[in-house]
């Protein structure tokens, strides 16, 4: 265990969140490699939304997560071990599911079928990294032949601190930003009358509305690309152009403003 490395991983991420710059993706392959997860790394978004919760899924080390995956093992999430443990602690430690349940138990779950069969994940450690209103955002480490050890344990909580601390106050600036927005954008009019709190200059393109809505629910500018097949560059520029048309400062509050917005339309 380099706890160096870890400790650099930790600081590394947190930079990137607080600047809207965190590519799940990477963060997922550093783990699998710091931690030896040889079952790969799961980085779940889970945003609430008016409608239905909307469940994203990054995975780095291991096999990605197939939209028929996710549905299939949605169902049993409210279930999981792991993630009631991660509902009662919160981002003030890592869980092992070994100290939750018994494992010869849980391998013959349809819960552990559903959620970590893909990834030959017979022992797995994870750790909260937000959790509010808007969303909640947890990763698990798997691994196929042991489990993980007291130390690594330490090491994961000790990651988990940094991470999380920058993801409060992302969601801090970004709540701070759309009152911001509320107050200079429309106001109040000469009557008293509260407008939307985003003005549209012009609604976006079809294209764009499919940026919107993968960027929306947890996608990475690469695996946006690939799904559309156009370059990243391009989503870019379609970023940058909603972001101009709506007035709005950056990606995580074009993803609030996008679930307003298709909600209320």
């Amino acid at each position: 265990m380099d706890d160096r490395a870890t400790l650099r991983c930790a600081i590394d991420a947190a930079h990137a969140i607080a600047h809207d710059e965190f590519d799940e993706k990477v963060f997922a392959e550093q783990l699998s490699i710091l931690f030896d997860a040889d079952g790969g790394v799961g980085v779940t978004t889970m945003r609430r939304t008016a409608a239905e919760p909307r469940i994203g899924v990054v995975v780095g080390g291991g096999p990605a997560c197939t939209d028929a995956t996710a549905r299939y093992a949605a169902p049993f999430a409210a279930g999981h071990p792991g993630i009631i443990a991660h509902q009662r602690v919160g981002t003030s430690r890592a869980v092992r599911i070994s100290d939750e349940v018994d494992l010869r138990w849980f391998w013959t779950t349809e819960t552990w079928w559903a959620m970590h069969s893909p990834w030959s994940g017979r022992y797995s450690l994870g750790a909260t990294l937000y959790t509010g209103r808007d969303a909640v955002v947890f990763f698990g480490l798997n691994r196929a032949g042991r489990d993980f050890s007291d130390d690594e344990v330490l090491a994961l909580s000790r990651l988990q601190q940094p991470v999380s601390a920058a993801f409060r106050y992302s969601r801090a600036m970004q709540h701070a930003l759309d009152q911001l927005a509320a107050l200079t954008d429309t106001g109040t009019s000469a009557h008293g009358d509260r407008g939307e709190t985003t003005r549209v200059r012009e609604e976006p393109t079809r294209r764009e509305a499919e940026v919107l809505t993968l960027m929306a629910a947890g996608w990475t500018n690469a695996q946006i690309a690939s799904r559309l097949f156009i370059t990243e560059r391009t989503v870019r520029k379609h970023l940058s152009s909603v972001y101009e048309k709506a007035g709005l400062p950056g990606r995580a509050a074009a993803a609030s403003w996008w679930e307003r917005h298709r909600d209320a339309g």
